[in-house]
């Protein structure tokens, strides 16, 4: 989906991938072993919030995502870039392309691991 308000890359190297569109998905190409980041730029003059999973995991709190789950507000023409899972107020765990019995949500044990290559972004736009 493509849309003027809002754009979302996949970073590796600070360099955005190539997306290729796919019955209204975006693919881009995952090399084993190569650390990523999600950017995502609000164009507009509102505020967003971005709820964001990886591998079904919530970026955030690292357990499975769920439909209501917080996430990350947006200033107006402003952006945001995830380097990996929350894990403390200053740490992250690194979002690393793998194999998805080597991923972070493999090791959950709670079936999170059905999600593994899916890097989810949804966006709210602020009413005011």
């Amino acid at each position: 989906m493509i849309n003027e308000n809002y754009t979302v890359d996949i970073l590796v190297n600070d360099k955005p991938l190539r997306k290729y569109p796919h019955n209204d998905k975006l693919f881009v190409e995952a090399r084993k072993g190569t650390e990523y980041s999600i950017r995502i730029k609000n164009n507009s003059y509102s505020r967003i919030l971005a709820v964001t999973s990886v591998d079904g995991l919530d970026t955030l709190t690292g357990h499975p995502a769920i439909e209501a789950g917080n996430g990350y507000v947006i200033n107006g023409c402003n952006s945001l870039t995830i380097d990996g899972f929350r894990v403390s107020d200053s740490k992250v765990a690194k979002f690393l392309f793998d194999y998805k019995g080597n991923s972070y949500a493999a090791s959950k044990k709670d079936g999170s691991e059905r999600n593994v290559g899916v890097i989810g972004v949804r966006l709210f736009i602020e009413k005011v």
